[in-house]
């Protein structure tokens, strides 16, 4: 499988085939999760790797950072939550500490 192949796969997986247009310089396509897709395919991509090998590492690389979005994802729901519930824990949260200035 050759990097232009990888590429092509998930491009046909994702809206407008950004991730494509972004490997072919298209910095102006909008959209930095097609970007970021592409730089993890990019930067696990092993030419001399197996069509299977190089597959199951493309998989690996998205499945940890997708693991690494829903913790994110559960952290801001989670402080909505807060919110909702009790928005005094929010607000201290969310409260810098004030400087002593003399």
């Amino acid at each position: 499988m050759t990097y232009d192949e990888l590429i092509r796969v998930a491009s046909a997986a994702y809206p407008e085939n950004l991730i494509q247009r972004y490997q072919a310089g298209e910095e102006d396509a909008g959209d930095t999760l097609a970007e970021f897709i592409g730089l993890e395919l990019e930067g696990t991509f092993d030419e001399e790797a197996s069509s299977e090998v190089q597959l199951a590492e493309a998989i690996r690389v998205l499945e940890v950072a997708s693991r690494d979005l829903r913790k994110v994802i559960g952290a801001l729901e989670g402080f909505v939550a807060a919110l909702q519930i009790d928005g005094a824990i929010a607000d201290l949260v969310l409260r810098k500490p004030k400087r002593n200035r003399k």
